[in-house]
């Protein structure tokens, strides 16, 4: 999938959580390259969050379940703050 469908399909980004708890995952545009899509992570105010690298262990995996999940019909390299998500199935 080249970089403009990407950029057409992410470009509203991804978001899970209720409330004040949601984390919004945006589209950054300037990283993404073609089968690959890097999202930046904020908080529900659009704060940005700290890198994804220093979350527990626990935040990472439902960060990981809810990307997949959000995300399964795409066969494609996700990065969120340069951390590989979901890797392309070749």
């Amino acid at each position: 999938m080249n970089k403009q469908e990407l950029i057409k399909i992410f470009k509203g980004g991804l978001a899970y959580g209720r409330g004040y708890k949601t984390v919004e995952l945006l589209l950054d545009k300037k990283n993404t390259q073609d089968n690959k899509l890097y999202l930046q992570a904020y908080d529900a105010n659009l704060m940005g969050l700290p890198s994804v690298s220093g979350w527990s262990a626990d935040a990472k995996n439902k960060l990981n379940d809810e990307v997949c999940r959000q995300t399964k019909d795409y066969n494609i390299d996700i990065y969120v703050d340069d951390v590989l998500i979901k890797q392309r199935k070749d």
